[in-house]
């Protein structure tokens, strides 16, 4: 969903690797040199990062190769699966894992990763967010992935569409603010405010009520892991939804972010709720629009609630059946906190980093002519030092995702209420799974 998303800001690119014949470390083993191979998984566009950080750090760790491998996405994680499945055997020695994959493994294959607090992972807390390092762990505290990427939501707006119907975004501090300003935009232009697929035919057409609960601080689950979809918060957020729908505010635009994009630069919609990714991919698929973009915080759910959230991340994790692992600590160390490399790996493929340094270094912050002059890695920063709290995603993500998405249409094509559809969902996620309801 959200991960994969975020490999469209990349582009194309070729590694000097085998896609997807990766070794294991232990077949690794050895260089040329006599020195150590580390092998390190991901996909590609983090590959692309990762690839522009291995000249530094191979000049100042003589003696270790790094090779960095783009095994696809998805197709890594059936990868990792089947490997921490059999034991670890054929697994690489780093491994990147979105956030939304790490409760799976870190529940079913807790033996598959190697705690990294062993190797002085918790020296690098300070470097990143509360939010994103807790989310790269367990319920314990335990630390087992060190935040590559870290991404939180934003409004995207047609800056022409509100000035036009006289609004200002400054003063849309709420979503029923936002509601509100929706019906006036529409009423000048004829435009809807938002495209949704509602018939959920992908994925992402849960975007919007995943971003909606975190910036209240729910979920699918809660902290213990029982099932919270349907409690005060997730209704909330299906009945904003629902809101919109009934206005005439929402645009049936069925497929992926690609086609939401295309409705924007094609003014068949005012505004993108996003991950901060967007905002670095934006110019690339909408250039027509230059100019004409504004950024903003999304509105907050209640009166003086919270406006940012975490949404998206991915780790760098070690196989602990590796036999490299020192060796693929140094290079998960130095790719993630050398500044060199932060601004290297940035510069090569833009993907949004987790690093703080890096996010207050020189020249990171500047403004984009395409959003009229507006600083977007300013605010994004900003609300990344807000966001607070662990992502409880859990192992079954999948499951309560397919049932929110079978809600959300029975919401807004078959009649049914929030509460009810969402009673419904949860009873399925609970029934499937055998976690206990929230409430």
């Amino acid at each position: 969903m959200l991960r994969s998303a975020a490999g469209v800001v990349a582009g194309v690119v070729v590694l000097s690797v085998v896609t997807g014949c990766a070794s294991s470390s232990s077949e690794a083993g050895a260089g040329a040199d006599g020195g150590k191979t580390v092998t390190v998984w991901t996909w590609t566009g983090p590959g692309k990062e990762l690839q522009a950080a291995v000249p530094g750090f191979e000049a100042a760790n003589p003696g270790i190769k790094v090779k960095i491998e783009d095994v696809g996405n998805p197709a890594i994680w059936d990868k990792i699966t089947t490997g921490m499945a059999a034991g670890g055997a054929g697994l690489p020695d780093v491994m990147n894992i979105g956030v939304d994959y790490m409760p799976s493994y870190l529940e079913k294959f807790k033996d598959g990763l190697q705690e990294l607090g062993a190797l002085g992972a918790g020296d690098l807390a300070k470097d990143f967010s509360d939010a994103a390092w807790a989310s790269g762990g367990d319920a314990d505290g335990k630390v087992f992935g060190v935040p590559f990427e870290e991404y939180t939501s934003v409004l995207m707006f047609r800056r022409d569409l509100f000035e036009a119907a006289g609004v200002n975004v400054d003063e849309v501090k709420t979503w029923d603010q936002l509601i509100a300003a929706g019906v006036k935009v529409k009423e000048k232009s004829g435009v809807p405010l938002l495209a949704l697929d509602e018939s959920a035919t992908v994925t992402d057409s849960a975007n919007l009520w995943q971003f909606l609960e975190i910036l209240q601080g729910g979920f699918y689950f809660d902290g213990q892991g029982r099932v919270a979809m349907n409690d005060a918060k997730g209704v909330r957020a299906l009945d904003l939804i629902k809101q919109m729908h009934d206005k005439g505010l929402i645009a049936d635009v069925p497929g992926d972010i690609g086609k939401v994009f295309a409705a924007f630069a094609e003014s068949k919609v005012a505004a993108i709720p996003a991950a901060s990714w967007v905002p670095g991919a934006l110019p690339e698929k909408a250039p027509a629009l230059s100019g004409k973009v504004g950024i903003a915080p999304l509105p907050a759910v209640e009166t003086g609630g919270a406006r940012s959230g975490l949404v998206g991340s991915s780790y760098l994790t070690l196989a602990k059946a590796g036999k490299n692992k020192d060796a693929a600590f140094k290079f998960v160390k130095y790719a993630m906190t050398d500044l060199n490399a932060q601004q290297a790996m940035f510069a090569a493929g833009g993907l949004f980093p987790a690093n703080r340094p890096m996010q207050r270094s020189e020249g990171f912050v500047k403004a984009v002519d395409y959003y009229g002059g507006q600083a977007p890695n300013e605010l994004i920063v900003s609300l990344l030092a807000t966001s607070k709290g662990r992502s409880n995603y859990s192992s079954d993500y999948p499951k309560a995702l397919r049932a929110y998405t079978a809600a959300q249409t029975q919401v807004l094509l078959k009649g049914s209420t929030p509460k009810e559809a969402l009673d419904k969902a949860a009873a399925q996620v609970a029934q499937q799974t055998g976690r206990t309801p929230a409430k």
